[in-house]
């Protein structure tokens, strides 16, 4: 974090020696986005949790299943 604030300061302290001119650093984040307040605020949070562990769980049964079918049909990766 601190190297996205260096050459900020550094160019700010290079303009007020040099030029009269004030540049302030705004570190406040955005605010959060509709869509999210109305994510945060609805009683959904387990339906998206359930949702997502189960497509999570397909993942390993797909890349096993390759595996077995290299093994069974004796391929070689070259």
């Amino acid at each position: 974090m601190v190297t996205a604030y260096y050459p900020q300061y550094m160019y700010e302290s290079i303009l007020k020696t040099t030029v009269d001119v004030d540049l302030n650093l705004n570190t406040v984040p955005f605010p959060t986005m509709y869509q999210l307040q109305l994510r945060s605020s609805s009683q959904n949070a387990f339906g998206y949790a359930g949702y997502v562990g189960f497509a999570f769980c397909f993942m390993p049964c797909a890349i096993v299943s390759f595996i077995v079918l290299e093994r069974v049909e004796n391929l070689r990766h070259m």
